[in-house]
């Protein structure tokens, strides 16, 4: 997603609306295929090899890449 994407469907002045900040994590759970991530944990607290542990004690009938 671009950073300057623009999303027409919310207020830019509503006082019904915050910033949020997120990030997008990439990793390969085989051998051609990827799994992305939109996240706002915290990236001290929740790196990707922690991201990927989470993901894999939800989804665990998959193998993931190290």
């Amino acid at each position: 997603m671009p950073v300057n994407q623009v999303f027409d469907y919310l207020p830019r002045k509503s006082d019904k609306t915050y910033e949020l900040s997120f990030r997008i994590i990439r990793f390969p759970i085989g051998s051609n295929s990827y799994e992305i991530i939109i996240t706002n944990l915290d990236r001290n607290i929740f790196d990707v090899k922690k991201i990927k542990e989470i993901y894999h004690l939800r989804w665990g009938i998959m193998q993931i890449s190290a």
